[in-house]
């Protein structure tokens, strides 16, 4: 290492202690990821294209720092930010991921091979005759099982007509509730006694692949058809084929649209987890190749079906009950799956490959997180609170004053009805100086100078 390099090493040192005393949103943090960039890039750290590619994917995002203010925003990019700088690191010497593989990989191999594909019932039988078939499809079954009665929760608690057709007439919850917890506990039980039984090492060029075709298709198969159910039953409401289960539950439609989106999200996020342990995990048969494609792209549009069914309820919920940070995250989130599955649709029904293909997956939350800072959600919520109606759902004005220095250039625009609602809260005395306070608080700055400057906070005028 240099002397340059050195001194680089101290500069981010001091402008590291400088950051964290302003919080993180200031200037200081984007010159301590910026010289921490330079202190590697002396080093000789940043030399390869794709140590580039994710250096110069830290300054996007570690430009906002100081632009933004939202508690939500600084995490995300932060944490962005140091993951990205960590793989500037690995991806910067090609022999240092062999060198971490050689325990490193064993160790997944025991924990992961153990728990999540136990050999005691993952162990792939050789497809041959008939029986051999048989015990596949048996086999994956039994593999399916846990997946999809986990999803098949979930979407009954998103939905109270799937849950009729799941259960008609009885309620099945108890039952389901303690035949999942026996399964995981089970599972544990056996990747206990796998862990202990694997390997301590292999040979790490040859992958782990303890799937059979079989047992994939008959996995991605059934949450398939699970999948296809919801949305059947989705139609079937819309077309007022289920007025007498909502009837029965006293929901009205607005009420029945407005429930369960998080557990959408949920279906969406562990189907995209199941897809990759799939996708990585199964042993290559060239005689299923292509029903293996289709099953997976049908499942992947079935589950942009269920994302867009998510979104949509979100939607009605805010428009009903006003925007809040959480639900603002959410759609975020939901639209950003949305775009994976569609592409992982078009990759295994259209044959689209490459790698291009894995590098557009791989952007698409980074995209997602500058889409956010452009967008400045914290300010975007409190548009939406302050043009709603307030004759239909009171405007709750306490929430609003607690957002941060993002939101209030907007909230001081309507500072009447802002200070109105919170005389309306539980704690009505001094509501016009608790909005004073939350004002002059937002627009303060940490001091330092220029390293702890913050453009959200300057905007801030509460005279």
């Amino acid at each position: 290492m240099t002397l340059l390099a050195l001194g680089a090493a101290l500069v981010t040192g001091i402008l590291a202690n400088l950051a964290l005393r302003t919080f993180l949103i200031s200037v200081a943090t984007t010159l301590a990821f910026l010289a921490l960039l330079v202190t590697l890039w002396m080093s000789g750290v940043i030399e390869t294209i794709r140590a580039r590619v994710f250096s110069a994917s830290v300054v996007l995002v570690v430009v906002w720092l100081p632009i933004r203010a939202s508690d939500w925003l600084v995490t995300l990019n932060t944490m962005t930010a140091i993951a990205l700088i960590a793989a500037t690191v690995l991806v910067g010497n090609a022999a240092l991921p062999r060198a971490l593989s050689s325990e490193l990989v064993n160790f997944v191999d025991r924990i992961f091979g153990g728990f999540l594909a136990p050999r005691l019932l993952a162990g792939s039988i050789p497809v041959r005759g008939r029986s051999q078939v048989l015990a596949s499809t048996i086999r994956g079954i039994a593999l399916a099982a846990l997946p999809v009665i986990t999803l098949a929760v979930l979407l009954a608690n998103a939905d109270a007509v799937f849950a009729s057709v799941l259960s008609p007439g009885w309620n099945m919850g108890a039952a389901v509730s303690h035949a999942t917890l026996t399964a995981v506990i089970t599972a544990l039980v056996l990747g206990l006694i796998c862990v202990y039984r694997l390997p301590a090492h292999r040979d790490t060029k040859e992958p782990m692949r303890p799937i059979g075709a079989i047992e994939a298709l008959v996995i991605v198969g059934s949450t398939a058809l699970l999948f296809a159910a919801f949305a059947i039953a989705q139609l079937v409401t819309a077309l007022g084929g289920a007025d007498h289960v909502l009837a029965a539950q006293s929901l009205t439609r607005a009420e029945y649209a407005r429930r369960g989106f998080f557990q959408l999200l949920w279906v969406a996020a562990l189907t995209l987890g199941l897809l990759g342990l799939i996708s990585v995990g199964t042993k290559i048969d060239g005689a299923l190749v292509r029903a293996r494609r289709i099953t997976n792209g049908v499942l992947s549009l079935l589950t942009v079906v269920i994302v867009a069914i998510s979104i949509i309820r979100l939607r009605l919920y805010t428009e009903a009950f006003g925007q809040t940070m959480l639900r603002w995250y959410c759609t975020a989130f939901a639209a950003m799956l949305g775009i994976v599955f569609v592409l992982l649709a078009m990759h295994y029904l259209l044959g689209l490959a490459g790698p291009w293909f894995a590098r557009a997956l791989a952007a698409i939350p980074l995209a997602t997180l500058l889409f956010v800072n452009i967008a400045n959600p914290e300010a975007r919520v409190a548009e939406h609170n302050l043009s709603r109606d307030t004759s239909v759902v009171a405007l709750d004005g306490t929430y609003l004053i607690g957002l941060s220095a993002d939101a209030w250039p907007t909230i001081l625009k309507h500072e009447e009805r802002v200070v109105e609602s919170v005389q309306q809260g539980r704690v009505s005395r001094g509501a016009q100086a608790r909005f004073d306070a939350r004002c002059r608080q937002s627009q303060e700055s940490p001091g330092f100078g220029i390293f702890g400057f913050n453009l959200a906070r300057s905007q801030v005028d509460c005279e």
